[in-house]
């Protein structure tokens, strides 16, 4: 709760800047599109929990949660190169750890028709 509670503040940092620089922007609207409802289905991915018992905690399709899960990794990766980018090694080798706990099993299999 106290991670989204500081995500949703700096969204609003964001926003506030955005206006101050000149760009249109609601900040309220900007602020919302920003959802948490799949943070317990990626945790559990990342906890090693199997994938059908993952399946079960949404409603989503298999391909849906595959494309988000995928989708996860390529956000880990740029997040990487910026903060490799920036000088921050620190933060680099955290988004690497985060992507060798999230890139396991069938969601990033070569083929799901093996």
């Amino acid at each position: 709760a106290d991670a989204w509670k500081r995500l949703r503040e700096a969204a609003s940092r964001v926003a506030r800047v955005q206006r101050e620089c000149g760009i249109e922007l609601d900040e309220k609207g900007y602020v919302e599109q920003f959802r948490n409802s799949l943070v317990d289905v990626t945790l559990a991915w990342c906890e090693g929990k199997k994938f059908q018992d993952v399946m079960k905690m949404t409603k989503m399709f298999e391909g849906s949660l595959i494309r988000v899960l995928r989708r996860h990794d390529e956000l880990l990766d740029q997040l990487h190169s910026a903060a490799m980018s920036v000088g921050d090694d620190a933060l680099s080798q955290k988004f690497t750890a985060g992507r060798k706990i999230l890139k396991r099993g069938v969601v990033f299999a070569s083929s799901l028709y093996l």
